[in-house]
């Protein structure tokens, strides 16, 4: 028993380290793409408080994602799920949930996911267009983001939060889930 309490502390400070919760928004941006309202899946790599992280995002539906930690090695198979109402932390074939209104919005996760929630509502967007790219400017209780998506495909291309220090970079991007 002592062992299974020593884990579940450390499953909880690892989430503290790296998740959070996400905020539900609406609107409307008319040449915005849908991407981060359809399913998708992605590796992110992720700088953050001098941390860098490797990930699989996974978006079943929009507000529900699933992090899976790819790198570094002493976190790799550490998942954080959303189902838009608990957080389910997994390592190691446990797994608990969480109330999301017991962890702070500071969280590498609680940020990431913030930014795409909003963007997909298309709430208070501005967009600028480049030649193969869309650039998306927005807030979040966070601070002010920046997201790059791809202008022909709408794949994720980065997200960059600069007043928290948060900057990711993404690749194998897929829609449709995993």
């Amino acid at each position: 028993m002592h062992v299974i309490k020593k884990l579940t502390g450390l499953l909880l400070a690892l989430l503290l380290l790296l998740t959070g919760c996400g905020s539900q928004g609406g609107g409307g941006g008319a040449s915005q793409p849908d991407t981060l309202k359809n399913p998708f899946s992605c590796v992110a790599d992720v700088h953050y408080n001098e941390m860098d992280i490797k990930a699989k995002v996974t978006s079943p539906s929009t507000g529900q994602y699933t992090i899976e930690v790819l790198e570094p090695a002493s976190l790799k198979g550490l998942t954080v799920g959303w189902n838009g109402e608990e957080i389910q932390l997994g390592y190691l074939g446990l797994s608990i949930g969480i109330d999301p209104a017991t962890l702070p919005d500071s969280l590498f996760g609680s940020i990431l996911i913030d930014v795409f929630n909003r963007t997909a509502a298309q709430e208070g967007m501005s967009i600028e267009t480049g030649e193969n790219e869309l650039v998306l400017h927005g807030k979040t209780d966070s601070g002010d983001f920046t997201i790059s998506m791809d202008r022909e495909t709408g794949a994720l291309k980065s997200v960059s939060v600069p007043s928290v220090g948060l900057e990711a970079q993404f690749s194998e991007f897929t829609t449709g889930g995993e």
